[in-house]
């Protein structure tokens, strides 16, 4: 049967077949979603694609620009798609509207990925989360979606990241950035683009590192970060070991990974190292 599924999928259009990708991966998210979440909370950068809930659960949602917005930036894909409208526009690694141990639940699907410094992003999701909240990630897994080819982010680089933020380490940190910029242009576009049928371009050194100067100028959202399932899970358990959370749950999806973290009572600050 699941020959003749994948058969059947083989032969829709491009356009289609993300139709019927959108709906699995929504119905898989929604039994992690139902089991997890209650009362009230936030969802970052849902556009297109929220989080599925139960029945009563309020979700107030956060992206840093408007619908219409999203359109002009990410063109036809996303205009032909209903989005959610933000209840805040504004940064959602930062949230500066959203005051401490508020929230019942923070939800960030394919977002941590985008933050250069994703420990930093944690914290500010912790912060605002009441004792006994949930944090409800969801990062794609690298090797099954367009970064295929890049480097695995360790543990070790994302903590050295936040210390270089921490110790106002600019020039060092904006250097690794320039490295990530160019594995995206290097490695991750041309995947997309021959996913969509496309013939990537083929790009000198100097125009590699012309395009990656100009995306790091720009400010350009990319995939900064790569997981795999054992580096999320390192990760979230490092949080959990700084904070004093604990990982209620960490699902393989095949191309992506839920993780869900308690933020128990009483709450301990996410901040520092163990030791």
């Amino acid at each position: 049967m699941q020959t003749v599924r994948r058969a059947i999928y083989n032969l829709l259009p491009i356009g289609a077949r993300r139709g019927v990708t959108d709906w699995w991966v929504s119905r898989r998210r929604a039994r992690y979603s139902q089991r997890h979440l209650s009362g009230e909370g936030l969802e970052i950068g849902a556009m297109h694609f929220p989080l599925p809930v139960r029945p009563g659960v309020k979700v107030r949602y956060v992206d840093y620009a408007s619908p219409e917005e999203n359109v002009q930036r990410f063109g036809e894909e996303v205009r032909r798609r209903e989005q959610v409208r933000p209840d805040y526009i504004e940064d959602g690694f930062e949230l500066p509207s959203i005051s401490a141990e508020t929230q019942d639940f923070l939800i960030a699907s394919h977002v941590l990925e985008h933050s250069p410094n994703p420990i930093k992003a944690l914290e500010t999701w912790w912060r605002v989360l009441r004792p006994g909240g949930v944090l409800f990630l969801v990062v794609p897994i690298f090797d099954r979606c367009f970064d295929r080819g890049r480097k695995l982010t360790s543990l070790e680089h994302m903590i050295d990241d936040r210390r270089l933020c921490e110790e106002g380490m600019t020039e060092e940190f904006e250097r690794r950035n320039l490295d990530h910029y160019r594995e995206w242009i290097s490695i991750s576009n041309p995947n997309a683009a021959r996913a969509s049928g496309e013939t990537p371009e083929v790009l000198s050194t100097e125009e590699l590192t012309a395009q990656a100067l100009a995306a790091a100028r720009a400010g350009d959202e990319i995939h900064f970060h790569t997981f795999s399932v054992q580096s999320f899970s390192e990760l979230l358990q490092y949080v959990a070991s700084l904070a004093g959370g604990r990982l209620l749950e960490l699902a393989d999806l095949r191309g992506e990974v839920i993780g869900v973290l308690l933020k128990q009572d009483p709450p301990h600050p996410l901040r520092g190292s163990p030791g």
